[in-house]
C-alpha cells in the first residue's frame, strides 16, 4: 500500500515543480511564434530570392517550397498560442527538417544562405547556422509541456528569456569566430610568397 502521508507530501511538491515548467514552456512557445512570424514575413516579401536559396540548398520544388514553408510558419504562429503543445510538436518536425537540410549543405560545402530569413540574411550556411537551428529545436522541445494557454509568471518569463539569450550569445560567438577565421584566411595583395627572410651572408 502507498503511504498516504507521503503521497500527500509528494503531490504538492510535484505541482510546485510542474507549474514553473509549464510557464517556461508557454514562454518558449511564444518566442517560437515570434521567430516564425518574422521568418515567414521576410520569405513572403522576397519569394524569388527565397526560391533561389532553397534551390541551391537542394530543397525539392524550390518555387513551391518558397510559398508553402512561410505559409506553414504563419499557421504555426496562432497555433503556438492557442494550442501550444500541438504547435510545439509541429514546430519540432519543421525545424528538424530545416536542420537536416542545412547540415547537408554544410557538409557539401555549399556557399549559400539558409533562406531562413529570405533576403535579410545573406550569411552562408555554417556550423553556426546548424547551432542556431539546434537552439530552435531545443526551444520546440522545451515548449512541448506547455498546457492550455496560460499567462506565465515573471519567474518563468525571466528563466526562458535568459536561457534563449544565453544560447543565442553562444551561437553569435561561434559565428564571429568563423567570420574572423575567414578574414585571416584571405591573402592580401603582396602577401604571396612572403615568409621569414633567410640570411644571405651567414652570422656575423
Amino acid at each position: 500500500m502507498i503511504d498516504e502521508p507521503m503521497t500527500e507530501r509528494l503531490l504538492p511538491a510535484m505541482a510546485e515543480l510542474v507549474t514553473p515548467m509549464a510557464g517556461v514552456a508557454t514562454v518558449m512557445a511564444g518566442l517560437l511564434a515570434t521567430v516564425f512570424l518574422v521568418a515567414a514575413s521576410v520569405k513572403l516579401a522576397a519569394p524569388t530570392t527565397t526560391a533561389t536559396q532553397f534551390e541551391r540548398l537542394g530543397v525539392p520544388i524550390p518555387a513551391v517550397a518558397a510559398r508553402i514553408v512561410p505559409a506553414v510558419e504563419l499557421v504555426l504562429v496562432p497555433v503556438l498560442f492557442i494550442a501550444p503543445r500541438a504547435g510545439a510538436a509541429a514546430s519540432l518536425v519543421l525545424l528538424t527538417a530545416f536542420t537536416v537540410v542545412i547540415v547537408g549543405a554544410v557538409r557539401a560545402g555549399i556557399d549559400v544562405s539558409c533562406g531562413c530569413l529570405g533576403s535579410v540574411s545573406q550569411e552562408p550556411v555554417s556550423p553556426a547556422t546548424v547551432a542556431r537551428n539546434l537552439v530552435l529545436v531545443a526551444m520546440a522541445l522545451a515548449a512541448l509541456p506547455a498546457p492550455a494557454p496560460v499567462i506565465p509568471d515573471l519567474a518563468a518569463t525571466v528563466t526562458a528569456t535568459v536561457l534563449v539569450l544565453g544560447a543565442a550569445l553562444i551561437v553569435q560567438l561561434l559565428a564571429l569566430q568563423q567570420r574572423i577565421g575567414r578574414v585571416w584566411s584571405v591573402e592580401l595583395p603582396g602577401e604571396a610568397g612572403l615568409g621569414p627572410e633567410t640570411p644571405s651572408g651567414g652570422n656575423r
